[in-house]
């Protein structure tokens, strides 16, 4: 099981010698990757912030809608889903379980 808290931070920010840069494709290369170590039938489990549509928020975090993350997890199943939101609000927090 691979476990990943806040996914919508990972590496937004990455520093090159002296420069501060985005790496636009990091949360992609991230599922690949967990895509490549995770054994069959194994889970990923993450949290990561949903609104009604994919944007990036203040160049410091992803915000997924439900279709991003179904789109960005092709190959996987959910096993579990989760959103909590507060009253009236579209923003809210995505739990999700899904397995290889």
């Amino acid at each position: 099981m691979i476990w990943c808290f806040l996914f919508a931070h990972w590496n937004m920010l990455a520093w090159e010698d002296t420069e501060m840069s985005f790496d636009l494709e990091a949360d992609k290369k991230m599922v690949k990757e967990v895509l490549r170590v995770l054994k069959p039938k194994g889970l990923f489990v993450f949290t990561t912030e949903v609104d009604n549509e994919f944007y990036i928020d203040f160049n410091a975090n992803r915000v997924y809608s439900p279709e991003s993350i179904r789109d960005m997890y092709k190959g996987m199943t959910p096993i579990e889903e989760d959103i909590t939101r507060g009253e009236g609000e579209t923003r809210g927090i995505y739990k999700g379980c899904w397995r290889k």
